[in-house]
């Protein structure tokens, strides 16, 4: 029995939302039950990123994959210019503020790659380069010690699900739109990663405060 068009649409769209959905909350679950340090690093997790690569390998050729992946690799330094500027950004201004410019900043680090010709090898030095450096530039605005975790809800949960699926299901249904590399490109936008600020920023601030600084984070 051969499968209409739209039953296959609609599988394939119910199989990315549940695919994008599950990655996300599982995530963010062990996020919440791990320290601060462990926990960043889970935050920074391709969750959306991954399950949209995933998504384009099962529709594009390899090529068309293998493309999208040097526009991954492009896009995951500019996410690193892009939390850089947040940090900085959010020790004195709010939550609109700090995340509305670095993302204007993500995006215009993003139009400026595509003046460039990438190859997996360029793109893995533009990484070399960025992370370092934005390393460097952030050493000031680390916490000394543990901070106390902070409880995620069930709204939260829900909305950063729907927020990233949401994200994926774009970037896959434009991906022949916009090409190969822009896709890949898109598909790392730090819509995760600027969620758990959204989450984070109006509880404890963009400036962590002495008192969070002195808590020591227990499971």
């Amino acid at each position: 029995m051969t499968m209409s068009p739209e039953l296959a649409f609609l599988l394939g769209l119910l199989l990315k939302i549940a695919m994008t959905a599950t990655i996300v909350v599982a995530a963010s679950v062990v996020v919440e039950r791990s320290g601060p340090f462990v926990g960043a690093l889970i935050a920074s997790l391709p969750t959306a990123g991954g399950a949209a690569m995933i998504i384009l390998a099962m529709e594009h050729p390899p090529a068309f994959v293998a493309q999208s992946a040097v526009g991954s690799m492009v896009s995951n330094a500019v996410c690193g210019i892009f939390a850089l500027t947040y940090a900085v950004l959010a020790q004195r201004r709010s939550l609109a503020v700090s995340l509305g410019l670095a993302l204007l900043v993500w995006f215009g680090c993003a139009a400026l790659t595509r003046l460039v010709d990438w190859s997996a090898a360029s793109a893995a030095l533009l990484n070399a380069v960025v992370f370092p450096m934005a390393i460097l530039a952030g050493r000031g605005f680390r916490a000394d010690g543990a901070i106390s975790r902070v409880k995620l809800t069930v709204d939260d949960l829900v909305w950063r699900a729907g927020v990233v699926t949401l994200c994926v299901i774009v970037v896959t249904g434009l991906s022949a739109a916009i090409g190969s590399f822009a896709s890949g490109l898109f598909a790392f936008f730090p819509v995760a990663m600027g969620s758990y600020f959204v989450i984070l920023h109006p509880r404890i601030g963009g400036r962590l405060r002495p008192a969070w600084r002195r808590m020591c984070w227990r499971p």
